[in-house]
Order: structure tokens, then sequence, then C-alpha cells
């Protein structure tokens, strides 16, 4: 159970690192990787987090770090895919820069239909949204983002915010509390 849940939290860093999210999962790889110094899929993202937060350096240590802990203490020299991803971070190669983040709003074609004006039917009243925890603070920069995107000034593009994370870690109190200020506006 714990192999699984352990594949499952790298599967999850992956994804938020194919988001575009490679700042914020830094500090969980590196814990990560700490714990399990041998996991060479962990070290990969971490390097491939810090490459694209162009700390090249950094993510070289990390190779170095891990080849020579496989060497001394296993016997082993990292994976190919492992020592081709360091080549690819020596040689600056342009397909490891970050995908478009996800926190962009995506354009709606022009061709589509315009979105219906919101009407008295569809606004959702506060009294349907959760109670806000008192005490919500260190998000100012997400919550700022998220009503950028859910403001409505932008006519052909998507109102729409996925907030991703692991468990604990306050997304639903991230998004009861841009739902409250929200509907405030």
């Amino acid at each position: 159970l714990n192999e699984k849940r352990a594949d499952t939290h790298k599967q999850c860093l992956a994804i938020e690192l194919d988001l575009g999210r490679h700042r914020e999962v830094i500090d969980e790889l590196t814990a990560l990787l700490h714990e399990h110094p041998y996991d060479e899929q962990v070290a990969e993202h971490l390097m491939v987090a810090l490459y694209r937060c162009r700390r090249q350096g950094e993510a070289l240590q990390v190779y170095e770090r891990l080849r020579r802990t496989l060497a001394d203490e296993l016997g082993v020299d990292p994976t190919p895919p492992l020592q081709a991803l360091h080549q690819r971070i020596l040689t600056a190669d342009p397909a490891l820069t970050a995908p478009v983040p996800a926190s962009r709003p995506l354009d709606i074609p022009p061709e589509s239909p315009a979105p219906a004006a919101p009407g008295p039917a569809m606004a959702m009243p506060v009294r349907q949204l959760p109670l806000d925890v008192p005490d919500f603070v260190g998000r100012a920069e997400a919550l700022a983002e998220i009503a950028g995107l859910l403001d409505g000034s932008a006519p052909n593009r998507a109102p729409v915010a996925v907030i991703v994370g692991g468990p604990g870690v306050g997304k639903s109190c991230l998004v009861t509390h841009a739902a409250r200020l929200a509907s405030a506006n």
C-alpha cells in the first residue's frame, strides 16, 4: 500500500510539472528525494523542476549526488534515461523548457457562440458556500491569480481555475475563500 501511495504521489508531482508548476514542487521533491535517496524518478522530476526555474547548476548537483550515492552504496550507475536527462541539461536542450502553465486562461475560438450572460437563475447565493476559514493567510498570490481568471474581464476566455495539490495542503480552503471573494464582487 505504501508503494502504491508513493507511486501515486510521484505521478501527481509529474502532472504538476506538466502543468508548469515547477516552482511549487521543488521543496516537496527535495524532501521526497531525501527520504528516498535512490529513487531516480524523484531525482528526474527534481532536476527538471530546477532546470525550468533556471537553476541548472542545482539540477546538475542533484544528478551528481545521486550518481555518487548509487556508485558508493550500490555499485551501479544511474539508468540511461537519467543519464540522458543529465546530458540534455548540460546542453541546455530547449525541449526541457516548461510547458505553458495551466493557470493561464484558455482562449475560446472566435467562431464559438458567445457565452450567455449570467442571469439571476445562474447566480450562486453565498449561503450555499461552506463557511470561510477565519484565519486564512499566505495565499494572496494564488487568490489574485484566481480572481484574475474569474473576473469576467476577458469575454473570449473561459472563467475556469483548476487547483491541484496533495491532500491536506488547503485546496478546499483556497477555493472556498476565492469563491466568497468572487461572490462579494
